[in-house]
């Protein structure tokens, strides 16, 4: 399946990845430790899962280059926070060293380059 191509001329691809990497050093310089990137399972994919003492979070990454067609978190809608629950579900039981830790769901909005950060963004599992 070929990648669709931006207005940017990057594929989607890559540039959701200049984005999750931007997200990812941006959790980084507050002391979150990255557990994983782009954790797959059947159930679906969590673009970066991060903890912090005793918080684990699964973190959704949007981009928009725009609020013209509206705002990045608004893409991690209903349909898209349970895909999210049921990844973050079967990461919990294959590593239960995490089982204990306080899970939440956090959404990186960009906003063209400017990060609006979403702790906790939805309700838990």
């Amino acid at each position: 399946m070929a990648d669709r191509i931006c207005r940017t001329g990057r594929n989607t691809r890559s540039l959701g990845s200049l984005y999750e990497n931007e997200a990812a050093e941006w959790l980084q310089d507050r002391g979150y430790q990255i557990i994983t990137r782009n954790f797959r399972c059947r159930a679906g994919e969590i673009d970066l899962i991060v903890s912090c003492g005793e918080i684990l979070a699964f973190v959704e990454v949007k981009y928009r280059s725009s609020a013209s067609r509206g705002y990045s978190e608004d893409a991690v809608g209903p349909r898209k926070q349970q895909i999210i629950r049921r990844v973050a579900e079967y990461f919990l039981v294959t590593n239960p060293w995490a089982q204990n830790l306080i899970c939440r769901f956090d959404v990186a909005a960009f906003e063209g380059g400017h990060l609006n950060y979403y702790e906790g963004a939805f309700g838990g599992m």
